[in-house]
């Protein structure tokens, strides 16, 4: 994970902010759900980059299952597993951008009788912005925090930000919704 955040200088900034999200998050006992990203031919429900005969034996690509790509980099790591194993918390695994496809998160949502979202992540015109969307339709009031996503296209970025409040939601900074 050091040697992406080296590759990737504007990253370090979302770190802390998410780092500041879940500390907000805690402190307002709101629920808190992780999603993991792991990508793998042996997934029906694979990414893009991963489907088709041509890429069938395709070796290189993100979030792979078992490889530093899934796992969350330090130090949202420590975090998410040195807790108490909180109610209100879940890890889970995506196989998928959409972070609502065939997984718990809705039941987990709906069980903690959670009615607005707010989204953190990497990948804004992809992983956020499937999972924003997915949110809003499954009814929920949802919000991307604007300075908790990255993406290594920030132009597709704004873009994925515009159509998103044009359609599913708002968008909003973290010191809007946690105070500074």
């Amino acid at each position: 994970p050091q040697e992406f955040i080296a590759r990737n200088a504007e990253l370090p900034p979302i770190i802390s902010s998410v780092c500041r999200a879940i500390t907000c998050a805690r402190a307002k006992q709101w629920s808190l759900a992780f999603l993991g990203a792991a990508y793998g031919h042996a997934f029906n429900s694979k990414p893009r980059f991963l489907q088709g005969e041509e890429n069938r034996h395709r070796r290189h690509y993100p979030c792979k299952p078992q490889t530093w790509g899934q796992r969350f980099i330090d130090p949202i790591y420590e975090p998410i597993y040195n807790t108490d194993n909180l109610s209100n918390e879940i890890v889970l695994d995506k196989h998928t951008f959409n972070g609502f496809f065939r997984t718990e998160l809705c039941e987990f949502l709906r069980n903690q009788k959670v009615d607005t979202v707010f989204i953190a992540g990497i990948e804004t015109h992809a992983c956020v912005l499937a999972t924003a969307q997915s949110a809003s339709l499954n009814q929920f009031t949802t919000i991307i925090l604007e300075d908790c996503v990255w993406s290594a296209r920030g132009d597709l970025a704004q873009c994925a930000l515009e159509i998103f409040k044009d359609g599913f939601g708002s968008t909003k900074r973290l010191d809007e919704v946690c105070g500074a």
